[in-house]
């Protein structure tokens, strides 16, 4: 699905862009990629949210994802990292969005993955950011805290991540699979990814 959604974009728009999410869950799909009838020089590659770490940390997304990739795919796309500056988490935000800009319009595709707490990208249950993730009426990137650590996330808000051609949710194990099928009646952050009426979102799910 996510090969064949980027060759309609390149051919119909001649670039693509791809928000990824982090975690153990999609690796080995993005070592699929390598596979793929694509023009990497016409995608954009970016991250649905990521910890305030090093980019060479193994606790970033950036640095776990390329490692997924590989050199054939990340030498020849645009991937863009979402940390900065450590120093400040202020002045990593105004970088972050300045270099991600573009990723608040349209994406191809964004691929998302969901917490057993229901939570997806940094969009974390019950805390003030969150509220601002899930009510804002503008894409947009800020700042969250994470129940476990690292604790500081950047994340993409929800009107950014509705802001695509094609919303997936990628999830393993039956516990998510119990969190999916309670969302409708359960108001957590995949709540408003599974009812939103702006993006058709498409769930695969595996044991």
């Amino acid at each position: 699905r996510i090969e064949h959604q980027l060759q309609i974009s390149i051919k119909s728009q001649g670039y693509a862009k791809l928000l990824l999410s982090g975690g153990s869950t999609p690796i080995n799909l993005y070592r699929k990629f390598k596979s793929f009838l694509i023009d990497w020089n016409k995608v954009e590659i970016g991250l649905v949210d990521e910890r305030w770490v090093e980019n060479e940390s193994a606790d970033s997304n950036y640095y776990n994802i390329k490692l997924a990739l590989g050199q054939e795919i990340t030498s020849l796309s645009s991937f863009i990292p979402m940390v900065y500056d450590l120093d400040s988490e202020d002045e990593n935000l105004i970088q972050c969005r300045k270099r991600n800009y573009g990723f608040l319009d349209e994406k191809t595709i964004v691929l998302l993955g969901m917490g057993t707490d229901g939570h997806t990208a940094s969009i974390f249950p019950n805390t003030p950011s969150t509220e601002l993730a899930l009510s804002a009426i503008y894409p947009d990137i800020l700042t969250n805290q994470a129940p476990t650590n690292p604790s500081k996330r950047i994340t993409h808000n929800l009107k950014s991540l509705l802001n695509t051609q094609k919303l997936l949710l990628y999830v393993k194990g039956e516990k998510k699979k119990e969190v999916i099928g309670s969302a409708k009646e359960n108001l957590l952050p995949i709540s408003y990814c599974i009812n939103s009426h702006s993006a058709h979102l498409e769930i695969f799910w595996s044991p």
